[in-house]
């Protein structure tokens, strides 16, 4: 996956900090008819003191605060919605310090309502999994800005107004699918591991490697727990 970087201006994003134990906490934009490139170059040009760490739309990927910094995305304050919305459960415990943020876009051209792209949500998606797999974290600790402060964001995974029937589910698919693409990934690496060390016939079938790797690997899964 390719990563284009334009970095951030340095007014808006904070000191260097841990990459243990991290979070990734997903927003959008809110904007109709942008992209990441747009985002990333406003950033960069401008201080409005506040940033993310990625940028997805269609196409491309900007990174733009250094994950080796603190993004200014989470650490505003509690909503008061929050006693109804069922939001900001994780407030005081995800923080700009010890998350990483990735802004999702709007479809482009404007189109006069603001929406998620398949494309976006797959772009998206892989990158998340590349991020699990290189900083160690769990799927336990993705969540959405609305967990955090309980802002209505990504407005098309939270509950509310004209996703009040589909905002919970949207967001529940979208982990689904990030689950099943980390799972493939970490089969994947631990087959070639096995086809490099030997242990795995390279010359067998895609089918009969898949199911050895992934028979070794829960078996050694299951041998760690006892």
């Amino acid at each position: 996956m390719e990563i284009k970087t334009l970095l951030c201006n340095k007014d808006n994003y904070g000191p260097e900090r841990s990459l243990d134990n991290l979070y990734i906490i997903i927003h959008y934009t809110g904007n109709d008819g942008d992209t990441a490139l747009n985002n990333a170059t406003y950033y960069h040009r401008d201080t409005p003191k506040t940033s993310a760490h990625f940028f997805v739309d269609d196409k491309d990927i900007y990174s733009s605060v250094p994950l080796t910094h603190t993004a200014y995305s989470v650490g505003g304050r509690k909503y008061d919605s929050c006693s109804w919305s069922g939001g900001g459960t994780m407030h005081g415990i995800i923080k700009n310090t010890n998350s990483i943020n990735i802004e999702m876009c709007d479809n482009y051209p404007k189109d006069g309502k603001i929406s998620l792209t398949e494309k976006t949500r797959k772009n998206t998606e892989d990158l998340v999994v590349d991020l699990m797999l290189k900083y160690n974290i769990s799927l336990e600790r993705i969540y959405r800005h609305f967990d955090v402060t309980g802002k209505i964001c990504p407005y098309y995974f939270v509950p509310y107004g004209e996703h009040e029937n589909d905002g919970q589910v949207n967001w529940e698919s979208f982990k689904s699918n990030i689950k099943e693409k980390y799972e493939a990934r970490i089969h994947k690496d631990f087959q070639d591991i096995l086809i490099e060390k030997g242990i795995l016939d390279e010359r067998v079938s895609d089918v009969d490697k898949v199911w050895q790797a992934k028979l070794l690997y829960n078996t050694l899964k299951y041998l760690k727990k006892i």
